[in-house]
């Protein structure tokens, strides 16, 4: 089994698929998480209003998300991205985005960073509160700059939250299932699979539990 496993093709494509999302969605969803807490920290009205629409992002499961979303990419005329598109002449034919392998890798990396953005944002966001005004104070007495501040007071006070946030998001990131079960299954062929998935698929998909154990 180990060999089968170790020399098949799925595997050997599924092994830099599954490094290459992990990272591109990890590293996409910390920076732009840091970017909306910076953003949203301060006690504003219309702050009050994003924070909440980011709450509600993260209320919806994936399985919604991943239905909602198949529905608008759905690669038929009947497809609202397409029927939009369609309509305003921008394309003369339906687009199959969950057809061409790229296209549905960058889908599910969109969906995976849309649906682990707002627990990201609402960490950082309490993290970022919970430092000191005093200290940005004196910086700016000492004539800090807003990237200089950033550096010497936010990132240090932050960085334990924001690195234990990267350990979260890679391990929510690398077992991500049910995006990929719902809006490719893994497809076209195995194109779409991480090595979590082509587990599932051996177990399941082929009754052979001896390789995907």
């Amino acid at each position: 089994n180990y060999q089968a496993v170790l020399t098949g093709e799925d595997f050997l494509g599924a092994v830099p698929r599954t490094v290459i999302f992990v990272v591109v969605v990890v590293v996409a969803i910390l920076v732009l998480g840091l970017v909306l807490a910076l953003t949203l920290k301060e006690q504003l009205a219309g702050v009050r209003i994003g924070r909440f629409l980011i709450f509600f992002a993260w209320l919806f499961p994936p399985v919604v998300t991943g239905a909602v979303w198949r529905y608008i990419l759905n690669g038929t005329e009947d497809g609202l991205a397409n029927y939009v598109l369609l309509n305003l002449n921008l394309i003369q034919e339906p687009i199959g985005f969950l057809v061409n392998p790229t296209v549905s890798m960058g889908v599910l990396a969109f969906l995976t960073v849309w649906t682990g953005l707002p627990f990201v944002t609402l960490v950082l966001i309490s993290s970022l509160q919970g430092v000191s005004q005093e200290l940005y104070e004196a910086a700016l007495l000492d004539g800090a700059s807003p990237p200089q501040r950033f550096w010497a007071v936010t990132r240090p006070a932050i960085w334990p939250a924001f690195a234990m946030l990267a350990i979260l998001e890679a391990i929510y990131v690398y077992k991500v299932f049910d995006l990929i079960l719902i809006m490719t299954g893994g497809g076209p062929g195995t194109s779409t699979a991480t090595v979590p998935f082509l587990a599932y698929m051996s177990a399941y998909g082929e009754n052979d539990f001896g390789q995907a154990a």
